[in-house]
């Protein structure tokens, strides 16, 4: 989940032109990061205390979609297959949850994951529904 988090501030961070030496820079220390964890060089007790800053990076990640939509005012080129696979997954993690482990704080985040797809899924029926309605009156011009 967070590295689809940095991934989606990424693309953002490009395609608005805001991409500099130091974003670069800070996805490289990221990358590094994640390596190092992954090898074991960081400690788990470590890993666990910088599991905390996952919430603000899934949440900021999301919202940033949620503002999109909304001021693009249509759904565009969004694919409400992925969002409902991505809340089918993190429903599936919540369960895998409660039955491993019980923790509480993956669990928040997971919840918060799930609220958050919810919203962005409602989001995309609205807007599809939105967009097929305004189609209709121009179909029906084009077919007089």
């Amino acid at each position: 989940m967070g590295v689809q988090g940095i991934c989606l501030h990424v693309f953002v961070i490009h395609y608005e032109g805001l991409m500099s030496w130091l974003i670069a820079l800070a996805g490289l220390l990221y990358v590094a990061f994640v390596t190092a964890a992954a090898t074991g060089v960081v400690p788990l007790t470590g890993l666990q205390a910088l599991f905390s800053v996952l919430l603000p990076i899934l949440i900021a990640g999301k919202v940033q979609q949620i503002r999109a939509l909304v001021s693009a005012g249509t759904a565009g080129q969004v694919s409400l297959s992925t969002w409902c696979i991505a809340l089918t997954a993190c429903i599936f993690r919540i369960f895998t949850t409660l039955v491993e482990t019980q923790d509480k704080m993956v669990l928040f985040i997971l919840g918060v994951a799930t609220l958050l797809n919810c919203v962005l899924i409602a989001l995309i029926i609205f807007y599809q529904y939105k967009d097929q309605q305004r189609a209709k009156p121009a179909q029906l011009k084009k077919d007089e």
